[in-house]
């Protein structure tokens, strides 16, 4: 199976209004400014924002057929989104055409997982979808993804699927795991593409949450724990009760795994299910944390994003906006673009969270917003989904640095981008390891053993002998 883009993203698993489809056919609309400057990427062919001037003006907006309550997912271009009409899209990111759909039936609230050529997801009507985004037997032209079998549940699945490579001990051969929710209390590891049932553990209460690809997983559930399970067999290794239902899904920091609470608490907690800090906010905390440059980005029930000190959990700066806000923010070349129920999209500085544009979209937003190529990718409760653009900016190179002297657009980075708890991109050949990784000793260690044996082997023949001080004179 084709590796080059696994793809995750964390879904706010909140309760969806009731909203008709839409009947008609996407729309694409594209109100560029006269003074629009844009460029030809030669690699993609594809036309990119390339200047600040495009920062904070719809690229494009299309129609979908419901309410979009769920992040979306980005690969080689193409975007991936359901909606609250029983709807998964694949649009183009460049201009928003409608590359195919699939028609669940119900609601949407679960954001695709992708790893070419299949995509999974959940729904409401408690099945978790795997589709071929290639169309699979179906014509080349046609408008349909392909069908495998869905993986049946015992209730609605808002949680968004992550996918966890593992390595089958007994055969020496990769595996893939869909690992995800339940509202039937369940957390399930499943053969992706079969799909049949690796490992499942009974939390005993709905889960909503998603999390970050490593060797452990963390769910919260709405009887207000967090639980730590291992990815390989689903066996508990901790349990942390809350002050409220968690409807957040999980970031990680170097060694602290980051979560918020109906109670209104940011907590961080150690690798043994240790409290470290906890950070209180005036409202629901359902908004999924992200954290970049040391700073933990979330938003609240109480109106406001705040940014926290991920060492401290000392605030470093809040933001008012006109309602909740519980769409996870993300980061991009040390921008916030948050969202909320005011349908208003800031960009806000990282550092001391100034701004630096706001855009009104006139719906409210619960869509987890993504940059990728120098577009903000979000949906609204009017059943759209739109591109915004945020100017140039840094892209991530194989190993998962920022390059900064080719810059055909921003992208988001941060925690929930290198734990794939961020739907993109296809930038993603290369993974960068989990922060728990223990990759970059375990080189060091081998490249120190080999030099060391390399050095005895070449000076060995030239050692001292018994009683010499000196080397042998090689003068002839």
């Amino acid at each position: 199976m084709n590796r080059r883009a696994l793809l995750t993203s964390a879904a706010a698993g909140v309760t969806v209004a009731s909203v008709a489809p839409a009947e008609a056919e996407a729309e694409t609309q594209a109100p560029h400014a006269p003074n629009d400057e844009r460029h030809l990427d030669t690699a993609s062919g594809r036309r990119v924002l390339t200047s600040q001037a495009d920062a904070g003006t719809v690229d494009w907006s299309v129609d979908l057929d419901g309410a979009v309550r769920a992040g979306a997912s980005v690969v080689d271009g193409t975007v991936f989104v359901g909606d609250g009409g029983g709807a998964v899209h694949a649009l183009d990111a460049a201009s928003g055409d409608r590359e195919r759909r699939y028609g669940t039936g119900e609601t949407v609230r679960s954001t695709p997982a992708v790893d070419e050529p299949l995509l999974y997801v959940g729904c409401d009507d408690g099945r978790i979808y795997t589709l071929d985004v290639e169309g699979g037997d179906a014509p080349f032209d046609a408008d349909e993804f392909g069908e495998r079998s869905p993986f049946e549940t015992g209730g609605p699945v808002r949680s968004s699927p992550t996918l966890v490579p593992t390595r089958d001990p007994e055969t020496a051969t990769d595996a893939l795991h869909a690992v995800v929710g339940s509202d039937d209390g369940t957390v399930r590891a499943i053969d992706a593409g079969t799909p049949t049932t690796v490992w499942e553990t009974d939390l005993g209460d709905p889960v909503r949450t998603s999390t970050p690809m490593s060797d452990t997983v963390y769910f919260g559930d709405d009887g207000g724990t967090v639980t730590a399970l291992d990815s390989s067999d689903g066996t508990v290794q901790w349990v942390v009760e809350t002050d409220g239902a968690v409807r957040s899904s999980a970031a990680r920091a170097d060694d602290r795994v980051l979560v918020g609470s109906d109670g209104g608490t940011l907590y961080a907690i150690t690798p043994s299910g240790k409290i470290d800090w906890t950070y209180a906010t005036n409202g629901p905390s359902r908004s999924s944390p992200t954290v970049a440059a040391g700073t933990v980005v979330v938003g609240s029930d109480d109106g406001y994003v705040h940014a926290v000190d991920a060492e401290t959990g000392e605030r470093g700066w809040r933001v008012e906006t006109g309602d909740r806000v519980r769409a996870a923010p993300t980061v991009a070349g040390g921008t916030v673009y948050a969202a909320g129920d005011d349908g208003v999209v800031r960009a806000l500085a990282l550092s001391d969270g100034s701004e630096r544009w706001t855009l009104g979209l006139d719906a409210a937003v619960r869509s987890a917003p993504i940059v990728a190529d120098g577009r903000l990718l979000l949906g609204t409760d009017d059943g759209r989904f739109h591109a915004v653009g945020v100017g140039a900016g840094t892209v991530p190179t194989d190993d998962g640095e920022r390059d900064d002297r080719e810059t055909s657009g921003a992208w988001s980075d941060g925690s929930r981008v290198r734990l794939r708890t961020l739907g993109h991109h296809d930038r993603s050949a290369t993974e960068p390891p989990s922060d728990d990784s223990p990759l970059g000793w375990e080189v060091a260690v081998v490249l120190l053993l080999f030099g060391g044996i390399g050095y005895l082997v070449w000076t060995w023949p030239h050692r001292p002998r018994d009683g010499q001080v000196d080397p042998p004179s090689r003068e002839t």
